[in-house]
């Protein structure tokens, strides 16, 4: 085993994801309660008091809603931008990081790059995680495909997690009130499944094991209309023997060894 992705929970309720190399591990994401999170990480074999760090992509609280916490009571590094730290009470974290989106760094094996994202929290990041030789893509929560450079980025990964959050007709269909739908929909807010397929079809390569399609809306979405757009998108990128798995809220995805 040189790497494990493990996505933890995913979706408007909650996310977060585990990263474990041969040396060390990584939380992308605490956005369950403390508890759930340290009970979360047990039901897959992982000591929380064993992780490296913990890093947020936003301030959101579907992404940070234990993290504060998890990582006083543990004495964590939580890595987080200018705009998220503030509201994780720094003062009464043991070790605060602080970067800027496209900045990288490094926690303990892994060699982390950030880069910004368009969403309606300032300084929403996504992370390019390599150890081992192995290369892996948390990018979610974002209103458009922004970078004409983010295929090329996401061809040098072996694993994706990708936003999958909402089918159109649903969303205009559902209960949502029209600002929501609007947010949604805006170049601020979530990933439709259209968008995420094209965005996966122009980014697919040999190199790519598998995909988490994640972030899917319980309200907006469902699993088979998902899963119809990522087929078709690999099928005409030549991919149809990628290994797809769809993140669940309320228990751990199926994890993926390299």
């Amino acid at each position: 085993m040189s790497l494990v992705l493990q996505p933890l929970a995913s979706g408007s309720k909650g996310n977060a994801t585990l990263i474990k190399g041969r040396l060390g591990s990584l939380l992308i994401d605490a956005g369950l309660s403390k508890k759930r999170i340290v009970e979360r990480l047990r039901q897959v074999g992982h000591r929380p008091e064993d992780l490296d760090a913990v890093l947020l992509t936003h301030w959101h609280k579907d992404h940070t809603r234990g993290a504060s916490l998890l990582c006083r009571r543990m004495g964590i590094p939580l890595y987080a931008t200018p705009a998220c730290m503030p509201a994780q009470k720094p003062e009464l974290l043991r070790q605060p990081r602080t970067f800027r989106p496209g900045e990288s760094f490094e926690v303990g094996e892994f060699k982390v790059e950030s880069t910004a994202l368009p969403h309606d929290a300032p300084e929403t990041v996504a992370f390019f995680i390599e150890a081992q030789g192995l290369r892996v893509g948390i990018v979610t929560d974002l209103g458009h495909p922004f970078d004409p450079g983010l295929p090329a980025r996401l061809r040098e990964l072996d694993a994706l997690l990708l936003e999958f959050n909402h089918d159109e007709e649903l969303l205009h269909r559902g209960p949502y009130p029209p600002f929501l739908k609007e947010r949604i929909l805006s170049r601020e807010g979530h990933l439709s499944n259209a968008q995420a397929g094209s965005l996966l079809e122009q980014s697919l390569t040999g190199r790519h094991q598998v995909l988490f399609a994640a972030h899917l809306s319980e309200t907006n979405n469902r699993p088979e209309i998902a899963m119809e757009q990522i087929l078709r998108s690999c099928h005409r990128a030549g991919r149809a023997d990628l290994e797809v798995h769809l993140c669940l809220q309320d228990q751990p995805t199926q994890a993926h060894w390299f």
